[in-house]
């Protein structure tokens, strides 16, 4: 898959370093769940997250080739 923020390739399993896990549920802001590695560890994680209420997106930042820190994948529904 590639993202449309970086334009850089990346698998279920590409190692993203340490990528951040961020829930921001519909109806308030946000909140960071884990640091995760791959975009498989991360649709785990967001499936198995006990505080998820309501429609949440889940999204992975991760650090871009500048540096900077961008969402690289968005789960809309962990349960699948």
């Amino acid at each position: 898959m590639t993202t449309p923020q970086t334009n850089r390739q990346l698998a279920e399993t590409t190692d993203m370093g340490m990528a951040m896990l961020i829930a921001e549920p519909k109806t308030s802001g946000y909140r960071p769940v884990s640091l995760v590695s791959t975009i498989r560890e991360a649709r785990e994680i967001a499936a198995s997250d006990s505080s998820r209420s309501g429609e949440t997106v889940y999204k992975v930042w991760a650090r871009s080739h500048d540096g900077s820190y961008q969402v690289v994948y968005e789960i809309v529904d962990p349960a699948r």
